[in-house]
């Protein structure tokens, strides 16, 4: 095989003599790295320091678990061939390339852009270029070892073949090689150490001299900056002398952009242990940015606490009793005795923001977050009743005329002559959960009225529990905050005065990292806390955020004076009285269906390692190229956690956006409707590793193409509504959007909260694309313990349009596993008298007839004669469908042999295997559904994968290193 080669010829051949001759010399190096310690590349990453071949960046990380550029694999690979050298002017990495071209690792331009991550084929061909032996003596045998070779790009299958036979890439332990998946620093630095043994070592230890700024040189940056609590701005910013806030080495890098004096290897800001209080976000925009071989770093010092926080800390001493007045109100008289109180304004705090309503889309105002109290950094309760569960509300007491509805608890009645009080939940759709400010509660008639939202009957009966009642202050950790006198009432725990409680107020309204059209910046090893607003902000260079009037009537064209805006007009909806929310900003990313800013973003922004939590608006939302958010730990958000755009919709080009390893629970506490974990919008982002839980509504949202969605744990959300789903999708309306993979992630905890008066959840999938849609690709994930006996419509995945598959999933103790549509119709085809399935079918053939899509998407030429109503595409096969709690049922339908939902003549797929005992689980008992060697399923499905459920969910620490 080896004539298929461009061989390096003499020069490699006589490096490969000379290696054998000089054996591991190695540089000794006394290197440390913060985020290497327990990693479990470390013992080759510290091997290939020694050799100069990989080092670290300036803010003392090696970055293990971060895509690798076709540059900087490249340079390595160069160097494993013992040459070096030294850096010029120009971009850093040209001396590597023009070597690589002449010893034939890759062909003249054969990359467009270096620095974009490379796939494992591509560095397949790389190191097999790279080898001084080629031959493969037995190809077949070596095809027949590699589950997905049909899948390999033809140019590249025969370098795999080579470097997979000499043993320097391997498949998963699906024997699965996964040639599109982009590789991490940390797999080409297992490459590499296998390319130098199999060539016989080094030609000669190299020194790293070079710098490129991407960490395979050694990237040592002539400038550091530090800042301390401890510090001032007068002073110069270094170690003995450094600045007091981060505003200041911020400027510091402005005037060296302005002077064009940025140093080649860029800029680390070292912020010194303690906390940096935040009364004003930050804005970085161009002129504070790197460049490309000039990162920006911001970061803890190494082995210190960095906290930036946005909350006003309350002294425990400013707590006396409550006042006389406060207690009348209240009407659990014991628990008035024990409420504490202080008073704000005496301590000259006086923004205490606003409730307002919000929830399901137009119905968020775009206001921040209202100020909270926040105690040993979690969220106290905003006075409600009751104190758990909720109340409800029989369709038949719904009264849309009159805007309002009949309760049936007569608590409600004592709330008659409350200030500022609101009731959550939903007197409306099923999946919807808002918060309505009361307008009135008429006692008489036991009818309560409110001010703005949507209030309808649907076909569940709706359900509700009061807040912000000062009246209702009776548990502990409750509290209210008198608004118009600046006070603040709390039912402190009962040690509260000589226990160890830290307090504080939350009332940072702008972002602490503002960027805009900012780039090459780095945010790490940092804790942000107590923000009424967003953390982290990424737009476009200029954008400006829209007012909540400008976003309704200039973006989203509402029609002010219809119904909808008018008040008493017996409509079942009222939007709002817009001149009400003058101060009101909708942010990118503020509603589910909508991303606002349409520019190009931030480019190869980093937010790594950092905790992220008691933020009232949302952790991230960021809209760019080459953003990272990896290794976070992102907790006790208001509304969603985090908010990912970018790529090219119409040309495919891919983001190169990647959300990994982060740790993301309790979302949503605030907004409680379309606010997920993680929602996210374009092409090609990369989401693994990641576990997310604990939310009211969906905790996936994904729109756009070729996103891929693998190893996450995904469970325990959907805790507050019905008829929605963990994973959600819409995309029935743009059947363009397709190529997204779902695979090996554990999905588990779902369809089995109570919901208002429903000890039963229904219509709640693991995954679902609504309305009939299509594409979905998933396959080798765990689905466990979802729905219940007689479930209602609770289901692993729904997708009823077309070409939806479903293979190689194991479902455990789940009511169904998958609900294609629900009848058979011979013949039908899309009613082109329609206007949305007319541009539907429009749609398709407009992008059938895109050479890019056409390529990528065959499907969509033959998407007008694929009705999903009489034609079967979706397949369900080779899936493993286990039920011992409960049987496989459906109170509304019936479930097929299969396990399947919907017409079976619509369903293609026969080879799945149904059984009420265990097949062979290693320990079905403690959650661990991988297949023993001997378990029968492998009989039953010839060529069934087996799952690696250690590998799912987060594969390192999350939050600051230290």
């Amino acid at each position: 095989m080896s004539h298929r080669f461009r061989k390096i010829a003499t020069a490699l051949i006589a490096a490969a003599i000379t290696l054998q001759s000089t054996g591991f010399a190695a540089i000794q190096r006394e290197v440390e790295f913060i985020d290497l310690s327990q990693h479990w590349s470390k013992s080759i990453l510290m091997r290939l320091n020694g050799y100069g071949v990989m080092n670290g960046y300036t803010d003392g990380t090696i970055r293990p678990d971060s895509r690798v550029s076709a540059a900087e694999f490249l340079t390595m690979i160069v160097k494993t061939l013992g040459f070096n050298a030294e850096a010029g002017e120009g971009y850093w990495a040209t001396p590597y390339i023009q070597k690589a071209v002449e010893l034939q690792l890759v062909e003249p331009n054969e990359y467009s852009d270096y620095d974009a991550a490379i796939t494992r084929s591509q560095a397949a061909k790389i190191a097999a270029n790279a080898l001084s032996d080629t031959n493969v003596a037995d190809e077949e045998a070596v095809k027949a070892k590699i589950y997905d070779y049909a899948e390999i790009e033809e140019e590249y299958k025969p370098y795999v073949l080579v470097a997979y036979d000499k043993k320097i890439v391997n498949g998963n332990h699906e024997n699965s090689f996964e040639p599109g998946r982009l590789i991490t620093r940390a797999e080409a630095g297992v490459i590499t150490g296998r390319l130098i043994d199999k060539n016989g070592g080094i030609k000669a230890p190299i020194d790293g001299s070079g710098s490129n700024g991407n960490g395979s040189g050694n990237v040592t940056a002539s400038a550091k900056l530090y800042v301390a609590p401890n510090g001032n701005d007068s002073n110069d910013g270094s170690e003995g002398s450094p600045f007091a806030t981060v505003q200041k080495a911020k400027d510091t890098i402005k005037s060296m952009n302005a002077s064009n004096s940025l140093p080649e290897g860029g800029v680390t800001v070292y912020l010194r242990g303690g906390t940096y209080y935040m009364e004003e976000g930050m804005t970085f925009t161009k002129e504070d940015s790197g460049k490309e071989g000039s990162l920006i770093t911001y970061t803890a010092y190494p082995g210190e606490d960095v906290t930036i926080s946005g909350q006003i800390p309350l002294e425990k001493s400013w707590f006396k009793a409550a006042d006389d007045d406060a207690k009348k109100v209240m009407l659990d008289k014991n628990a008035a005795d024990k409420v504490l109180m202080v008073d704000l304004k005496e301590h000259g705090i006086t923004d205490y923001g606003e409730m307002s309503t919000r929830g399901y889309h137009y119905f968020n105002k775009g206001r921040y977050a209202q100020a909270e109290l926040i105690v040993n950094d979690e969220n106290q309760t905003l006075a409600r009743y009751p104190n758990e569960g909720t109340i409800s509300v029989p369709t038949d007491n719904v009264d849309a005329a009159s805007f309002g509805f009949k309760y049936t608890d007569d608590r409600v009645s004592k709330w008659k002559d409350a200030k500022d009080g609101y009731i959550v939940g939903t007197i409306s759709i099923n999946y919807e959960n808002n918060t309505y400010p009361i307008e009135k509660i008429d006692t008489s008639k036991k009818l309560l009225t409110i001010k703005e939202g949507r209030i309808n009957t649907y076909y569940t009966n709706g359900w509700f529990f009061g807040e912000n009642l000062l009246e209702e202050l009776d548990s502990v950790g409750e509290y209210y905050i008198d608004r118009e006198n600046g006070k603040l009432y709390y039912y402190a725990p009962s040690d509260f005065t000589s226990g160890n409680y830290d307090v504080g107020l939350s009332t940072l309204k702008t972002p602490v990292f503002n960027f805009n059209g900012a780039e090459y910046i780095s945010v790490s090893n940092i804790t942000m806390k107590g923000g009424r607003g967003y953390a982290i902000l990424g737009t476009s260079a200029g954008y400006k955020i829209p007012s909540f009037r400008e976003w309704m009537v200039d973006i989203r064209g509402a029609d002010v004076n219809g119904d909808n805006f008018k008040k008493g007009s017996g409509s079942s909806v009222y939007i709002a009285d817009l001149d009400k929310y003058t101060d009101s900003q909708v942010f990118p990313g503020h509603v589910w269906d909508g991303f606002v800013d349409e520019g190009d973003g931030v480019n190869n922004i980093e937010i790594k390692n950092c905790n992220i939590f008691n933020f009232g608006s949302g952790a991230i939302v960021m809209n760019g190229t080459g953003v990272h958010i990896d290794n976070n730990h992102i907790r006790n958000i208001g509304g969603t956690a985090l908010y990912l755009r970018g790529g090219d919709l119409e040309t495919l080009t891919p983001s190169d956006n990647e959300i990994m390893n982060n740790n993301i629970h309790r979302v949503g506490y605030l907004q409680r409707a379309y606010v997920p974990a993680i929602a996210m919008h374009g092409v090609g982002i990369h989401v693994a590793y990641n576990d997310l839980y604990d939310a009211p509504h969906c905790i996936f949202n994904y729109h756009g193409n070729e996103h891929i969605i693998e190893y996450n744990k995904i469970h325990d959300a959907v805790k507050e509504c019905l008829d929605m789903d963990a994973i959600y999708t819409r995309n029935e309306y743009m059947p363009q959007w397709r190529g997204n993979i779902i695979r090996n992630n554990y999905i588990y905890n779902l369809g089995i909260y109570p919901v208002g008066e429903y000890k039963k959840q229904l219509n709640v999938s693991g995954i679902r694309t609504d309305n009939y849609g299509h594409g979905l690709q998933i396959y080798n994930n765990v689905f466990a313990n979802i729905g219940s006996d007689n479930a209602n419509n609770v289901i692993g995945v729904t997708a009823q349009g077309n070409r939806n598959m479903l293979k190689g999933n194991i479902f455990v103790d789940c009511s169904a596993t998958f609900l294609g549509w629900n009848s058979y119709a011979p013949g039908a085809t899309w009613d082109m008298t329609k206007q949305e399935e007319k541009e539907r079918v429009e749609l398709a053939e407009k992008y059938a007839a895109n050479p890019i899509f056409a390529e990528k998407y065959p499907e969509l030429a033959t998407f007008k004669d694929e009705y999903y109503k009489s034609v079967a595409t979706n397949e369900f096969d080779e899936n493993l469908v286990v039920n011992i709690k409960f049987k496989l049922s459906q109170a509304n339908g019936t479930v097929n042999p299969q396990g399947t939902r919907g017409a079976p003549e619509l369903i293609k797929g026969s080879n799945n295997y149904v059984s009420s005992s265990d097949p062979g689980f290693v320990d079905y008992a403690n959650g661990n559904y991988e297949l023993k060697a001997d378990s029968e399923v492998f009989k039953k499905i010839p060529g069934f994968q087996n799952v690696d459920m250690s590998k799912m969910g987060n594969n390192a620490p999350v939050g600051p290193v230290k």
